[in-house]
């Protein structure tokens, strides 16, 4: 993972390594998915908290998986672009 953190970095980027995979889990059913979810890409507003043992569903996500909807493979312009998009939005 180190490699690839030179691409995003700042405050609002955060990476995680959870080396018992419950971490996987519990996003695969924040999306309503029974699966374990990693290599995958969310996008969160600024105040969004997760509270609970699942995370919340996050605004936008795209993956790099085998066996997800194919609409939702990882377009890094398009990422880009729901990322500017929300960063544009006024927030609540």
């Amino acid at each position: 993972m180190r490699p690839a953190m030179k691409f995003l970095d700042g405050s609002n980027v955060h990476y995680y390594w959870d080396a018992t995979g419950i971490t996987m889990k519990r996003f695969g059913k924040a999306l309503g998915m029974d699966l374990d979810l990693w290599d995958f890409w969310a996008i969160y507003l600024p105040s969004t908290q997760w509270s609970g043992e699942t995370p919340p569903a996050p605004e936008f996500w795209q993956h790099q998986l085998t066996g997800l909807p194919e609409e939702k493979r990882l377009d890094v312009s398009e990422f880009v672009t729901r990322i500017k998009d929300l960063r544009d939005q006024p927030q609540t």
